[in-house]
């Protein structure tokens, strides 16, 4: 069996806020690859049922907008929320759906209004705002 797969969490253990290191590949030139830090954005009931195996993340990233250059969706999380050395952002363009085979360590969790807000993004995003 591949080391990587006995390694990775399942789906069920994968909880909403979770911050874990994703090795994250490219489909296209304008995509990232390499290992870097995501949040878990899926839903808890659908991680606990199983029914998918798969898990919709956020990339984050340590380059943070000035704040003359901010939006709403610039929600800065700390270190301390998310386990990582330096203050991060969400990367709203490249969300993406990832198998569990892909997590590494999981470093923080992300909670309370900073969470809420960032959902309120993805729905945002596809056009289902509150």
């Amino acid at each position: 069996m591949d080391q990587r797969k006995m390694d990775s969490p399942g789906v069920e253990q994968l909880r909403r806020g979770d911050v874990w290191f994703v090795r994250i590949s490219a489909s296209t030139d304008s995509e990232m690859w390499k290992l870097m830090p995501c949040m878990v954005l899926q839903s808890d009931n659908i991680n606990i049922s199983g029914v998918l195996d798969t898990v919709v993340v956020v990339p984050l990233t340590s380059t943070i907008p000035g704040k003359e250059e901010q939006t709403e969706y610039d929600i800065i999380l700390e270190p301390e929320e998310t386990g990582l050395p330096k203050a991060v952002s969400a990367l709203w363009t490249l969300v993406r759906t990832i198998t569990p085979m892909r997590f590494q360590n999981k470093t923080g969790r992300v909670e309370g209004e900073k969470l809420e807000r960032m959902v309120d993004h993805i729905g945002s995003l596809i056009g289902m705002k509150k």
